[in-house]
């Protein structure tokens, strides 16, 4: 299991090497942990990445300075049950896909505000949500596999 950081051009065969003063990261290259991540994102206000592990059934926030791991969050104190992708919001709580939903959740993982009801009728009924991305302005953007369908929010 391992966090491979790449270079611009995405080649799996070119690691970049982050040394504090080139991008501010202290980690280089490999970043070898105890279990099998399925996703990952970025918080960038502190560079901490975010993995969920579907394995060990929790997400875990560990940092790019050290490679170290940090705190993480259980599934099910988050009132997750399966969850496919994970994004960082503006605000630094956590956008997740899980079951037929996208959740926000805080960083210690207690549930956060509820969306806007045209909002809401959206990501609360989605059959099968899979990626997350939020953009800088906390619009999400979730795929959803089954519809076969890219919805913005």
């Amino acid at each position: 299991s391992a966090v491979h950081i790449l270079d611009q051009s995405g080649e799996a065969a070119t690691l970049h090497t982050y040394v504090r003063g080139d991008r501010g990261y202290g980690f280089s290259g490999r970043m070898d942990l105890p279990f099998a991540p399925d996703h990952v994102s970025l918080r960038h206000a502190d560079d901490v990445l975010v993995l969920l592990s579907n394995d060990r059934l929790e997400i875990q926030y560990v940092s790019l300075a050290d490679g170290l791991p940090l705190e993480c969050i259980p599934y099910g104190r988050a009132g997750l049950e399966r969850p496919r992708g994970v994004a960082v919001t503006p605000e630094g709580c956590l956008a997740v896909t899980d079951r037929k939903a996208v959740r926000i959740i805080d960083a210690t993982g207690q549930p956060r505000h509820a969306f806007p009801a045209e909002v809401s009728t959206v990501l609360n009924w989605l059959p099968e949500p899979t990626a997350i991305a939020v953009g800088r302005d906390g619009r999400i953007v979730v795929t959803d596999t089954l519809r076969e369908a890219v919805y913005v929010c």
